[in-house]
């Protein structure tokens, strides 16, 4: 539970807190955050959901890797804002990213 902990240490890190300070905002006892901070201890599903909500954000967010996500997140910003190619994506997408794959591939010197 690398990003657990990755989540927890910047947590504390960002607001300065201790272990004790950290448990006591999260309801949670000292010794858990310590375990889950140092990656000695997984937390439970109850845990889990305790931690997302005590800090705002989702189980998954806790879990996954998002890093991709955030990627994707951009990207998708980044076509909205040419509008000409995101509505040509958006008519039967399969068969348009079909074709840009043949075209990179045909083009690829080109790039």
């Amino acid at each position: 539970m690398e990003k657990i902990s990755k989540i927890l240490s910047q947590f504390q890190k960002e607001n300065h807190y201790t272990y004790q300070k950290t448990a006591d905002v999260l309801h949670m006892s000292k010794s858990s955050i310590y375990a889950y901070t140092n990656c000695l201890q997984n937390p439970t599903m109850k845990s889990l959901r305790k931690l997302a909500d005590a800090l705002n954000i989702t189980v998954t967010s806790l879990l996954e890797d998002t890093t991709e996500i955030e990627k994707e997140k951009k990207f998708l910003i980044a076509l909205r804002k040419e509008k000409e190619t995101y509505d040509f994506l958006l008519e039967k997408p399969e068969d348009k990213i079909l074709k840009i794959k043949k075209f990179v591939v045909e083009n690829d010197n080109e790039f």
